[in-house]
């Protein structure tokens, strides 16, 4: 048998790294960043265990919170560095130093050693997993400093998908770090320090010309210059979202980012990504003199955007 030490520098990491690799449901990952980074840590050192274990089953491998004074060893550690899930493999005697740029990134360097060693992840759970055929333990020679060329690396799939956590551990095992945040798997994209994507149609919901204001009165009724002025020249209730916002009025930003700032304060806490899509209109854009001086339908796009995105820098307590 060879000895394989994985070193987590916790203390007690010998009894307690089962519990910290499965504990995320307990954890606020946007607070508490001595239990996020433990979580993430112990899980890293756990599927390095599992499938450096799987491929060989002569290797014993020992979860442990002190290197070993001799005998093969990887010391699992997250740094600061910002890099969007990039990580430093170093050799150091006979072992491996492994530090991550943030947890994604320790992650992505747990799952590029397992790579090393042969193995694959075709598809999601476990007949997607390929294992070397003749396994043996393969140390990068020299140091390896990965840092990606995309921060935010996603699969945009059928969302019902991320309800998954074969699916989730899939797009993380192939270095993706974006998902849509779902109830059911939302805390699991957070210990593999993946970003939430959550939105849509959002400018749609809140702005039915039906929806009631607290004066009591609709959306229409209060503000039908907020909708946009027809090629014809006439605004109409029936068809008020088949039309481009008009954008020459400050009301309509206030109101839209107070709307999006309840919504990023409640429901999309955990949110890190926004998707803020505008009305399904085919084309048709506000026709009054100030959105046709702004130029085409994408000049409009991001005139509104710039103007929402404003008054979450100025308001918002985190970064979205």
């Amino acid at each position: 048998m060879t000895d394989v030490h994985l070193v987590l520098g916790y203390p007690n990491a010998e009894l307690q790294w089962k519990i910290w690799s499965e504990e995320e449901e307990t954890i606020d990952f946007r607070k508490d960043s001595f239990a996020a980074n433990r979580c993430s840590s112990a899980f890293a050192a756990s599927e390095l265990k599992y499938f450096l274990g799987k491929a060989d089953p002569d290797l014993s491998l020992q979860i442990r919170e002190q290197r070993p004074s001799q005998g093969l060893f990887i010391e699992l550690k997250i740094s600061e560095e910002e890099s969007g899930g990039g990580f430093l493999l170093r050799p150091d005697g006979e072992g491996l130093m492994m530090i991550g740029h943030g947890r994604n990134g320790l992650i992505n360097g747990a799952y590029e050693v397992i790579r090393r060693q042969g193995w694959r992840w075709l598809e999601p759970g476990q007949y997607g997993e390929s294992a070397p055929e003749k396994p043996h333990l393969n140390w990068p020679k020299e140091e390896i400093v990965f840092r990606p060329s995309f921060r935010y690396r996603g699969m945009d799939a059928f969302r019902t998908s991320n309800d998954s956590e074969n699916h989730l551990k899939w797009l993380s095992r192939n270095r993706c770090n974006v998902c849509f945040r779902k109830a059911a798997t939302g805390k699991l994209a957070d210990k593999l320090g993946m970003f939430s994507r959550q939105g849509g149609h959002l400018l749609q919901t809140m702005l039915q010309p039906n929806n009631l204001l607290p004066n009591g009165k609709s959306l229409w009724e209060t503000h039908p210059e907020w909708y946009g002025l027809p090629s014809d020249g006439k605004r109409r209730k029936e068809t008020a979202i088949h039309c481009q916002l008009c954008l020459a009025h400050e009301s309509l930003f206030d109101y839209l980012g107070e709307k999006i700032l309840h919504i990023l304060d409640a429901e999309f806490a955990d949110v890190d990504i926004l998707d803020l899509w505008s009305f399904d209109t085919w084309g048709a854009t506000c026709s009054c003199p100030f959105c046709v001086e702004l130029g085409n339908g994408a000049d409009q796009t991001l005139y509104l955007l710039s103007q929402i995105r404003r008054r979450l820098d100025n308001n918002l307590r985190r970064q979205i």
